[in-house]
């Protein structure tokens, strides 16, 4: 019985897998062929869990040393320079490596594979769950006791990844509030408290924001483009030169049973322009398989 219950618990996602292999040939034809810029969206790396988004360590190592060999990997900070010089200085796609959430193994695990490849990442940070050391507690999380829930890291390891030079720090709001259903004030107040943390305890003036759940209401944007350089949401999309918005970044989410040879693929197969959010506007759902 115990093994049946296992062979239909992997039916979802083997079907899942099947049907993203599927949809390979049609995106191969609209994949966007002209020079951009693709943003990849990670979570959390070595957790040891089964969740899609906690990576094996072994699989990110892989990863990374297949885009660095691909790409121009370049930091948050540097994008909009060196896509402004790309067209000018070759045909290379950028690429932008980033993380949400501050788990603890961006200072045990990331930083070292970030140090032996030599590329640079953004880390977004929910202010609240650094300052009062809270578990990660949203998404599927809130199902587990709160001993077995992530943690995330301290001030003191942030200070450390800011001063590696390999890492640029973002905002992800304090609380990890989702933006859709939020009013402007919830939101403005959200914004405030975690500037002001990252000022106080980074000496940080933030440039960066990332949506939490990769998505928020036309008001939110609005809100977030008064605080912020450059805000990045969920969108499946490598951006043309020419389309590059700095205040609306879509970025492509990594799950562990993308393996090697699909995520390859898949970067390889990403369109312009997506079929559900084709208008610019702001995407409203995404799952929580994608985004936590």
């Amino acid at each position: 019985m115990a093994r049946s219950s296992g062979v239909t618990a992997r039916r979802p996602l083997r079907r899942r897998q099947i049907s993203r292999w599927a949809r390979v040939p049609l995106q191969l034809l609209t994949r966007e062929r002209r020079p951009g810029v693709t943003i990849l969206m990670y979570h959390r790396v070595g957790g040891g869990t089964s969740r899609q988004l906690d990576l094996p360590a072994e699989l990110f190592a892989r990863q990374l040393d297949y885009l660095r060999r691909r790409y121009r990997i370049v930091s948050l900070d540097d994008l909009l320079d060196a896509a402004r010089e790309q067209p000018a200085n070759g045909t290379r796609d950028l690429l932008v490596l980033t993380f949400d959430d501050g788990y603890a193994e961006m200072y045990s695990v990331v930083l070292p594979l970030l140090r032996r490849f030599n590329v640079p990442a953004a880390l977004y940070l929910p202010t609240a769950y650094i300052e009062e050391q809270r578990p990660i507690d949203w998404g599927r999380y809130q199902e587990l006791p709160a001993a077995l829930r992530p943690r995330p890291l301290t001030w003191a390891q942030v200070r450390e990844l800011q001063a590696s030079g390999f890492f640029t720090i973002g905002a992800h709001t304090h609380t990890h509030l989702n933006l859709t259903a939020a009013t402007l004030e919830e939101i403005e107040r959200e914004i405030r408290q975690s500037n002001a943390l990252l000022l106080e305890r980074l000496g940080l003036r933030v440039r960066h924001f990332a949506y939490p759940y990769g998505r928020g209401s036309a008001g939110a944007r609005e809100v977030v483009a008064r605080f912020y350089e450059t805000a990045t949401v969920q969108g499946f999309l490598k951006i043309a030169f020419a389309r590059l918005d700095p205040t609306h970044l879509p970025r492509v989410p990594v799950s562990t049973s993308d393996g090697f040879w699909f995520f390859r693929l898949r970067l390889s197969a990403l369109p312009s322009r997506s079929r559900r959010h084709g208008n610019g506007n702001m995407p409203t759902g995404s799952s929580e398989e994608d985004h936590e």
